[in-house]
């Protein structure tokens, strides 16, 4: 039976090898021989600029330990599970899945997963892989995190129990600080972000922090601080949150 890593976009988010972390975790029997990696990827190609290309540039990178390769789903017809069979056929000995949407294709696929995601978070093992992807760099995986050098706290308005947080907008204030980009090549600010101390369903008192808004350069303070306008609602009422589920909907094909 042939092994699987399965990955979800989250566990893709490094520049780093995805095919990488599989080989690290791989048998040892893989890890003598040099062998066949093989990524099964989402519709977007290896030039997406997003998940794909990292998990691309991270393959190649390590083509001196196997021989990479991938296919990409049809735009107009994705089959994810024949994407996959596609290469268990072709016998990989390390098939790498990357995108939410191929984790069921591999689970459809018959296929014995290596490394489940969510067993890897619960036993550190996704965490071992980070440090040695970090450190395979040249990177230190103990280095302090960038730390901006301004912020600015924005306090609750009134006492209550949070109603709502529109993500949207907390979203755009962020990128409005320098933690996002508005076209490809824009630089983005390690340090610039929003923290948030409450969140929809805890109470809070007037004047207790609710954000921190964290960037670079004190300018962007009043776009990020509109764009937040509006964007949490406290009720003293006694009304409660509407919370929506965390799936909702599964769409097989």
């Amino acid at each position: 039976m042939k092994k699987t890593v399965k990955f979800t976009a989250l566990a893709a988010a490094s520049t780093l090898a995805i095919s990488m972390v599989g080989i690290v975790n791989a048998p040892a029997s893989l890890a003598a021989a040099k062998p066949k990696v093989c990524l099964a990827l989402d519709t977007g190609g290896i030039d997406d600029h997003s998940f794909n290309a990292s998990a691309w540039a991270g393959a190649q990178s390590v083509q001196n330990k196997a021989t990479v390769s991938y296919v990409v789903a049809d735009a107009n017809n994705p089959d994810y599970t024949g994407e996959v069979k596609s290469l268990v056929d072709a016998k990989c000995d390390l098939i790498i899945g990357v995108g939410f949407l191929i984790t069921s294709a591999i689970d459809a696929a018959g296929i014995t997963p290596l490394m489940d995601p969510a067993e890897a978070l619960k036993n550190g093992a996704a965490m071992d892989s980070w440090r040695q992807m970090i450190s395979a760099q040249g990177g230190d995986p103990d280095a302090a995190l960038p730390v901006a050098k301004e912020k600015h706290v924005v306090t609750a308005t009134e006492s209550g129990e949070i109603i709502e947080m529109n993500a949207l907008a907390v979203g755009i204030s962020a990128w409005r600080l320098g933690a996002g980009r508005s076209r490809q090549g824009e630089a983005v600010q390690a340090g610039a972000g929003i923290e948030i101390h409450a969140k929809p369903g805890e109470q809070i008192q007037a004047g207790a922090p609710l954000f921190t808004l964290h960037t670079d350069e004190a300018p962007r303070f009043e776009r990020a601080l509109a764009a937040l306008e509006g964007a949490v609602r406290i009720s003293s009422t006694g009304e409660k949150v509407e919370r929506l589920p965390l799936i909702l909907e599964k769409i097989t094909g």
